[in-house]
């Protein structure tokens, strides 16, 4: 019998990480000058080693920031066709608590994460030739 509940929990774990897979792959990720944005963006929260970034009940360091940027434009894909679009449906607020995300800078300085990101896009944008 337990052999039996084991073999029951594996099949529905697979059929469930499958069906998550390919919902994820069903969202269409921007293209063309908004992707290269996007991806300079979430570059720059790379980046920010000395950071902290705060969302819903986890606070977290740049390269899982990024991670999860990713993840979440991957998520919601079909929302996104704009850079920011991607800072209001990626980057602005935790679906899980409401909370807004925040950049924690050394020296205790706490910054809205659609803030900063929007400052970031319009550097990007004046570098363009």
């Amino acid at each position: 019998m337990y052999r039996q509940s084991r073999r029951r929990f594996a099949v529905a774990f697979a059929l469930t990480a499958t069906a998550w897979w390919t919902v994820e792959a069903a969202h269409a990720a921007p293209s063309g000058p908004a992707a290269n944005e996007i991806d300079s963006l979430i570059d720059h929260v790379s980046g920010l080693t000395s950071a902290r970034f705060r969302g819903g009940r986890f606070e977290v360091g740049s390269a899982n920031a990024a991670r999860f940027l990713r993840h979440e434009l991957a998520a919601k894909g079909d929302l996104v066709s704009s850079a920011e679009e991607f800072i209001r449906w990626c980057a602005t607020r935790s679906d899980d608590t409401g909370r807004p995300y925040e950049v924690l800078l050394p020296g205790g300085v706490a910054l809205p994460a659609a803030e900063m990101l929007l400052d970031v896009l319009r550097q990007v944008r004046a570098k363009r030739p």
